[in-house]
């Protein structure tokens, strides 16, 4: 198939079908990035758009998320790599970010280093230390991972399924229970004892005992590895009074943190950063952009309107981008010329509200 764009909007496609059937579906996806001024306007990048991605791309802050995976729900996902900044930039030992995307607001405590002091209920956290910066990472959201030696010459990981790269959960009960089921020898097993909290918290679940085990939170794009990646897919099936099966899960994959996974938001709706840039405040508006490709199959041509399906934020480059999708279908006769020609319209495609659960 022949992909015609001269637009600024990177796009792509990937086919799909079973021989012998001739029906085929192609599934287009753009990704369209901007620049954000310093009065909150937004430019569309002309000269450097962010690529689609095949493979998750690893950064300081994060990944950024690969463009292929199948989405085939209405849901839009916000997600961000930054950090949190001390305002006036005076070292602080903690404080509070937020974001909004139109009428949806999320907030996150952000919280200096700190450790338990002592085991089990009757630990105490230790005071905070200051911080003027804090990358808003899921190293730094709850979760983990401990190495655990059962003995001499053989060691196992203890990690925490939600976010194996975090900090803060339980491992020195996990290792204990280790060490009671491989009856290791004396002086066996052994762990690192110190025990950190997490620094990214809901102000909602904040960790006050030794036992509080919270949902990770962050807004970053969540790994694959990741069992949040079905937390969502869970909560949806629930509240359909549906049965959670995980073999159906991959045709709702979010990279989203479940409190981002929100209905698509309006056009113009209005962008607000609070304490996650140096100025404190960023507000913009998201910007009035169709994306849509006209479809020739042979003598078959479709009208294909691609649907915004994320919002990518990244305030350290001053900049984000959208990610759109849509999908048709054909049928693949042989020798049949399929061209597919990329325009940009203004406005926002209808926002398919009420459907998500």
């Amino acid at each position: 198939m022949e992909l015609v764009n001269s637009s600024p909007v990177v796009v792509g496609y990937e086919i799909a079908g079973n021989n012998p059937d001739l029906s085929r579906t192609v599934m287009f996806t753009a990704k369209a990035t901007f620049k954000i001024e310093d009065n909150g306007q937004t430019i569309l990048e002309r000269d450097a758009p962010l690529p689609l991605l095949n493979e998750d791309q690893s950064s300081e802050l994060g990944l950024y998320p690969r463009d292929n995976l199948p989405r085939l729900d209405p849901a839009f996902e916000v997600m961000m790599l930054g950090k949190a900044y001390a305002p006036d930039g005076q070292a602080i030992t903690e404080m509070q970010v937020a974001l909004s995307v139109g009428g949806v607001r999320c907030e996150m405590d952000v919280i200096g280093e700190r450790v338990w002091q002592g085991e089990g209920e009757s630990a105490k956290i230790s005071p905070p230390e200051a911080f003027v910066t804090m990358p808003l990472t899921w190293e730094r959201a709850f979760g983990g991972t401990h190495q655990v030696l059962i003995d001499r010459e053989a060691s196992l990981d203890v990690s925490y399924p939600m976010n194996s790269d975090g900090k803060g959960f339980d491992h020195i009960t996990q290792a204990h229970q280790l060490g009671e089921s491989f009856q290791c020898p004396d002086g066996y097993p052994q762990f690192d004892p110190v025990r950190p909290l997490p620094n990214l918290e809901l102000p909602s679940q904040r960790v006050d005992s030794w036992s509080t085990t919270p949902l990770p939170t962050c807004w970053a794009p969540v790994p694959l590895s990741s069992g949040l990646i079905m937390e969502r897919f869970k909560r949806s099936c629930e509240s359909r009074g549906e049965k959670y099966v995980v073999l159906g899960a991959p045709e709702m994959l979010h990279r989203a943190h479940p409190d981002w996974v929100i209905e698509p938001p309006a056009a113009g709706a209005e962008i607000r950063l609070e304490g996650l840039t140096r100025q404190g405040l960023l507000v913009f508006r998201l910007p009035e952009i169709r994306v849509v490709v006209d479809f020739q199959s042979g003598d078959r041509l479709q009208e294909v309107e691609l649907v915004p399906r994320s919002l990518m934020l990244l305030p350290e480059e001053k900049c984000f981008y959208l990610t759109f999708r849509a999908t048709a279908n054909f049928e693949s006769l042989e020798n049949e010329q399929r061209v597919a020609r990329v325009r940009l319209v203004k406005g926002w495609s209808p926002a398919e509200t009420g459907t998500l659960q």
